[in-house]
């Protein structure tokens, strides 16, 4: 979208000369200037004369629902993020459980220090599947939110760093023995997963594993059962 430059004018109501503000809709003031919101006999030649940073008009936005939606009785549904943050590159990632009623089952989040964003997310995978797999769960809806770690899932790509390969490709090998959905969702919609990732980078500690929910997340996991629906806005 367009940055409109606001500076010029402030509102100073003159009888004689149009709201600038409502000429491109802008007025907040309401029907305190509602007297100046139409055209007078010049109005062709008050509209040339604003600034033209102020008459551009925006690209239209495309906002889009984003919902998060539990998984199928007898699945569990895993939802992971990781992250780079910083010139340093220092790296975290969460992750959390939930059955088909949106129960939180267990959650993590995890300090991962001078990681990529690539290694961040797939760490965030691989602690994921080590988890579930010493639950017996064997039955996983896995989401996330970075479209080229899904794409290393969907097509069992082995090419990654080599710092995080070996542990790749065990984690690889352990899908394959699961009945594995996975799908992607807008970050809009990982909240809860952005949260303990966050929370792994705060807190700095290399591994925490949480039973219950936590109360940092618990207002994200709630919204996500029963809204309301997030929105994802793009210009």
């Amino acid at each position: 979208m367009e940055i409109i430059d606001m500076s010029f004018c402030s509102y100073n109501h003159n009888m004689n000369t149009i709201c600038k503000f409502w000429a491109v809709g802008q007025c907040k003031k309401g029907e305190a200037c509602e007297y100046r919101h139409s055209w007078g006999s010049n109005g062709f030649q008050e509209l040339a004369s604003l600034p033209k940073t102020l008459t551009k008009v925006p690209r239209k936005l495309q906002i889009d629902e984003v919902s998060w939606f539990p998984p199928p009785q007898n699945f569990i549904k895993i939802n992971t993020d990781g992250a780079a943050k910083g010139r340093s590159n220092e790296a975290s990632c969460g992750g959390v459980f939930r059955d088909c009623n949106g129960t939180i089952l267990g959650a993590f989040s995890s300090f991962l220090g001078n990681k990529t964003s690539l290694e961040a997310e797939l760490y965030g995978v691989i602690k994921a599947i080590n988890i579930a797999c010493a639950n017996h769960w064997h039955c996983v809806w896995l989401e996330v939110d970075s479209i080229l770690t899904l794409s290393m899932i969907a097509n069992n790509k082995t090419d990654v760093p080599i710092t995080i390969r070996e542990e790749w490709l065990k984690t690889l090998q352990q899908i394959q023995t699961m009945n594995l959905i996975y799908s992607h969702i807008y970050r809009e919609g990982n909240q809860v997963a952005d949260l303990l990732a966050n929370h792994g980078f705060f807190s700095r500690d290399e591994f925490s594993w949480f039973s219950e929910a936590p109360n940092f997340i618990i207002k994200e996991a709630l919204r996500d059962i029963n809204g309301p629906v997030r929105y994802r806005v793009k210009a």
